[in-house]
């Protein structure tokens, strides 16, 4: 079920029966769920992934090309995937 991006405040939830909920959150709440979907992604490519090699090259095309976004969840993927590999 996605998370959709709402106005501060509110959360939007949508099933796989196309049906959507909205949810009236506080905005630290709001920075909570932003914060964690983050991690949920960078986790999900640190999987996705797995060879640090692949991240590397991920993370560079990602700078070149301006991504910010998709560079700091690829970073965060090789920093835990490093830390998998460590543990």
């Amino acid at each position: 079920m996605p998370l959709l991006p709402m106005p501060a405040g509110q959360l939007a939830i949508v099933g796989n029966d196309g049906e959507r909920v909205s949810f009236n959150i506080s905005e630290d709440t709001a920075k909570a769920f932003s914060r964690d979907e983050a991690k949920v992604r960078s986790e999900a490519v640190a999987q996705t992934f797995s060879n640090g090699r692949g991240l590397d090259y991920l993370a560079n095309v990602a700078k070149r090309i301006g991504a910010t976004e998709a560079y700091s969840i690829i970073d965060e993927a090789r920093s835990i995937s490093r830390l998998l590999k460590n543990s």
